[in-house]
């Protein structure tokens, strides 16, 4: 199971984020900034690998690439306080992971 939650606090938070996309396998991320990306919070969320090519990242994810670009889209209407209490084991029943 993957938590979504730390994808986005590893890409910089929600306000980092230009673009949630994916191919068959990947997600396609876009950010403002790659400074503020940091693989070792993304890799904690369960993902294998994370590749950073200057503003865009890839993250394989397998045959499931657009469900979860789907829930990353949902969970990044949220505040970014509330994403860190998630991935902190906070606020439990709203959850959310693939």
């Amino acid at each position: 199971m993957l938590k979504l939650e730390n994808i986005i606090l590893g890409l910089g938070g929600i306000e980092n984020i230009e673009l949630i996309d994916n191919c068959m396998t990947k997600l396609r991320i876009v950010v403002k900034d790659n400074e503020k990306v940091k693989r070792d919070i993304i890799l904690s969320s369960g993902v294998k690998d994370t590749l950073v090519f200057e503003k865009n990242i890839h993250i394989p994810v397998g045959i499931e690439a657009k469900q979860i670009a789907n829930s990353l889209k949902e969970l990044s209407k949220r505040k970014d306080s509330d994403l860190i209490l998630q991935g902190l084991g906070g606020k439990d029943k709203d959850r959310k992971s693939v």
